[in-house]
């Protein structure tokens, strides 16, 4: 009986409320695919961010100094790989010189070449006129002294990451056979828990994750991330406002017929869980058909994200927001729902049904 009264309430066109019950919905369902679909870009493209540092610049886990194998032996599905690092100026600028060997994974495209010598960005491509680098780097010599030593270098490949210029322009690659003794060796580790440091740290290495390699990058996202979620609470505020009207429109439209239901008989209990499950169920409509929206929504996104960005896109359905903020809307409802059929309770039955 309750079922069925609601039902006729919601959608049914024999109570004259059809339009008003799809406005309802229509609204709180696209305020929902919006809300979703923010989300969605806004998780994709500070991932993208992290993912291409964690690729390319700092890795997950590096391990000071050359632990290949027991890397491996610890990490057996990760890619683990050994490198070497010295500062030095090239053509007068500061750089960084990577040594890599052929297993090297680090997120380099050889767009010339290859890394057997020395794989420059077209920053430093540019500087040089006879196909060479002037390289200065510090070196130890007899006594301990530690002296510059300038060499010019030929360049046989150039090179490029996703990172751009953030990378690019301070870095160039040698072979990990010219690394000189000083330089600083260390391992790689790709596709590790970052988390994971911690427990080598105590097993007497030396090493850090990705997130102690960036503290400064690191911290300024998730002060973006923080700065995301208060903007789009306001967001959600601004739905949950909507939501208020919405209950207020549907009791006011249908206080003639409340009463008339309690005067027939049904009672006022049974005729506020009626109308409340009706409300209920225009929102569970709302809710499938912002699903479908979303979806649709964050598609289109892909799409355009990917003529933008000249590269496939993928976009994930944010489940846990999804239904986090589906559970908050049901219950902030249904407690509004149950104030507005309090306050309509203590309306005088006669005084309703003789408004126009």
């Amino acid at each position: 009986m309750i079922l069925s009264l609601a039902l006729r309430y919601s959608f049914s066109p024999v109570s004259h409320h059809r339009r008003r019950s799809v406005r309802i919905m229509l609204t709180a369902a696209l305020s929902m695919a919006i809300f979703i679909t923010v989300i969605s870009i806004m998780d994709y493209l500070q991932g993208e961010r992290i993912g291409r540092i964690r690729d390319v610049r700092s890795f997950d886990i590096v391990i000071e100094g050359s632990f290949r194998e027991d890397a491996e032996t610890m990490f057996p599905d990760a890619d683990v790989f050994v490198y070497a690092e010295k500062e030095a100026l090239a053509e007068g600028r500061a750089v960084v010189i990577r040594y890599i060997g052929d297993d090297y994974n680090g997120g380099v495209s050889m767009l010339r070449g290859d890394s057997a010598g020395l794989v420059v960005p077209y920053q430093l491509m540019s500087l040089s006129e006879d196909g060479t680098i002037s390289v200065t780097m510090l070196s130890e010599r007899r006594g301990g002294l530690v002296l510059p030593s300038s060499e010019k270098i030929p360049i046989t490949g150039v090179y490029t990451t996703s990172l751009g210029s953030d990378f690019d322009s301070s870095h160039i690659f040698m072979p990990l056979s010219a690394a000189p003794e000083d330089a600083s060796f260390m391992t790689a580790v790709k596709g590790a828990d970052p988390d994971m440091a911690d427990a080598l740290r105590s097993s007497g290495y030396d090493c850090r994750s990705w997130m102690e390699s960036e503290n400064v990058l690191y911290s300024a996202f998730m002060t973006e991330k923080a700065m995301m979620v208060v903007v789009l609470s306001f967001l959600f505020l601004i739905l949950l406002v909507s939501l208020n009207g919405s209950v207020r429109i549907f009791y006011q439209s249908r206080s003639r017929e409340r009463a008339e239901l309690i005067l027939l008989g049904l009672g006022r209990r049974r005729t506020a869980a009626a109308f409340i499950l009706s409300f209920m169920i225009v929102l569970l409509s709302a809710f499938i058909l912002s699903v479908v929206l979303s979806y649709a929504a964050i598609w289109i996104s892909e799409r355009y994200l990917s003529s933008l960005m000249f590269r496939a896109v993928s976009l994930s359905f944010p489940w846990s927001a999804m239904i986090v903020s589906s559970a908050v809307i049901a219950a902030v409802a249904l407690m509004i729902a149950i104030q507005k059929e309090c306050r309509e309770s203590r309306k005088d039955i006669m005084e309703v049904l003789g408004e126009r």
